[in-house]
């Protein structure tokens, strides 16, 4: 890419400020700068910012005038901008799912679209796997063979399973481990779902999306069949044993389709190393949210996302700023992000289309929501467990008198799914070392006060109208964590070396091209072990 091919010179032309130090740039972080940001970001005008609409290209454009005051640098072609295309799902034409003589229609079933027309269906035989792949019953060297069969797993975990990590990524794990296996599709049953919550899933409020090549960070399932469909199926079995045939299965696929193009806005402050200046530290936060809906009681139809996440951006904004002069070693690149709200899909082309290539990615710092009204006294984070990068968070939080709780629990258990929601998880299955994070439970020295806020905001607040901002807030959580986030980064993009993912991690070990499974290639031994 041009961006790697000009570090060296670009690097030769940033002197360092030699006034400047980690405590400077720390300094330069204030609550009235990252309010700014997020009053602009979370207005009415950007209608709440979704991926195809205009007020997505308003919040992109200002993040990008944003990138041209700081003093960035603009990657390829002398633009902040890396445009992606989508496909997204317009309507259901008849897709249904064949199980022997039974035919499931929409909406009780599901059918996840053939994106790229290669087939009009799936056929094949159907293995019922339930969380056989998660136990080790079914998989790789166990159980009946999944080759060219057509599997079918259970929603959720296993009993007693849900506070391990990779199993409670729930049936990603399942169709992930289904694929690895040999089965050509994977039909997930929920027999224990709401069946009015399933109507919402099966008509939502905003499209399903993949990039025009059919991808997404993770493998989907072929077909999802509704409660009271999955209780009739399961039933018919009379039985429910890992490894049961279902006989012939026929998954056909029609919807109406149309394409959609978002964008990356993609920014760089070159590093002063000539030895390292190609290697880069990335900040990621999405820009989108979830646009325009139907008014509540209150008349208000904007979803404008305040926590989700213009706070995130204007946090890596204001980490910018703070880190512009500062004579780093290493490059740090800035990455808003399209389309997060879709699948990661914005952060899922990036790292398919990598500005600085991934072998030489330091680590990936992610920012996506938060508290604005309260401190905690604690930092939550997803991913750095995987690698040496835990070390250098453990001193970026000491540093900012903060505590790196590893204690989550709820409503951040391993099942709520925070390691693989958000933007850091592309990077995460790249082989890229990653930080996600956000502020803890811990208020005032109350471990619950922090807990009953959050529950709060994602009953409430999260992904709804409700989401606005508030000027009168005091910012003190973001401005601590944008502020360990910029000693994070001094760190790593100073260090005589990058961060390694260990040995013993689920994920891959090195650094490059993804291929769109959170397991490392090969498997860790059977799924039994290679699920923890």
């Amino acid at each position: 890419m041009a961006i790697v091919l000009t570090l060296m010179m670009i690097s030769s032309a940033c002197a360092p400020d030699e006034h400047l130090d980690v405590d400077a740039a720390v300094s330069r972080i204030t609550a009235e700068g990252i309010r700014a940001h997020v009053a602009v970001l979370a207005h009415d005008s950007m209608r709440g910012r979704d991926t195809d609409d205009v007020g997505f290209v308003r919040a992109r454009d200002y993040v990008a005038r944003e990138f041209g005051r700081i003093g960035l640098e603009a990657p390829d072609g002398g633009s902040y901008l890396q445009p992606f295309d989508l496909l997204e799902v317009v309507s259901d034409r008849g897709s249904r799912l064949r199980v022997g003589s039974t035919a499931f229609e929409f909406p009780e079933v599901i059918v996840a679209p053939d994106w790229t027309g290669a087939g009009p269906s799936i056929a094949g035989e159907g293995v019922y796997v339930g969380h056989g792949l998660v136990t080790g019953e079914v998989g790789v060297g166990s159980g009946p063979s999944l080759e060219g069969k057509i599997a079918f797993v259970l929603a959720g975990v296993p009993e007693g399973r849900a506070e391990e990590p990779a199993v409670a990524m729930s049936e990603r794990a399942e169709v992930e481990l289904a694929h690895r296996a040999g089965a050509i599709a994977v039909v997930v049953l929920n027999p224990g779902g709401s069946q009015s919550g399933w109507e919402g899933q099966a008509r939502p409020r905003r499209p399903t999306r993949a990039l025009a090549d059919g991808t997404t960070p993770s493998p989907r399932p072929a077909a999802q069949l509704g409660p009271a469909a999955s209780r009739t199926l399961l039933d018919r079995l009379g039985a429910e044993d890992a490894g049961l045939s279902l006989g012939s299965v026929i998954i056909e696929p029609r919807h109406e389709t149309r394409s959609v193009r978002s964008w990356n806005v993609v920014g760089m402050l070159p590093g002063a190393d000539p030895a390292t200046a190609a290697e880069a530290v990335v900040f990621t936060a999405h820009l989108d949210h979830v646009g325009v809906g139907e008014p509540d009681a209150n008349g208000d139809s904007i979803y404008n996302g305040t926590h989700d996440n213009a706070l995130g951006v204007a946090k890596v904004l204001a980490v910018a700023e703070a880190l512009a002069g500062s004579g780093l070693r290493r490059s740090v690149l800035f990455l808003a992000t399209g389309a997060e709200e879709s699948g990661l899909l914005g952060a899922w082309h990036y790292v398919k289309n990598a500005a600085v290539p991934l072998d030489r990615t330091v680590a990936a710092i992610n920012h996506d929501g938060g508290l604005v009204g309260v401190r905690a006294d604690d930092v939550f984070a997803w991913g750095p467990e995987f690698s040496t990068v835990e070390r250098d968070l453990e001193w970026a939080a000491r540093e900012t008198g903060l505590i790196l709780s590893r204690d989550k629990g709820p409503p951040f258990g391993p099942s709520a799914g925070l390691l693989y929601r958000s933007d850091h998880y592309p990077f995460l299955i790249s082989g890229v070392p990653v930080v996600y994070l956000m502020p803890g439970f811990t208020i005032g020295g109350d471990p619950e006060r922090g807990r009953r806020a959050w529950e709060d905001y994602l009953a409430t607040i999260h992904h709804d109208r409700a989401d606005n901002f508030d000027g009168t807030a005091p910012y003190e959580s973001p401005v601590a964590l944008t502020g360990l986030s910029v000693r994070l980064a001094w760190r790593l993009a100073n260090a005589d070396g990058m961060p390694e993912t260990h040995v013993d991690a689920p994920v891959r070990r090195t650094r490059g091209t993804p291929n769109g499974y959170f397991f490392r290639e090969p498997l860790p031994g059977p799924p039994a072990s290679g699920v923890r």
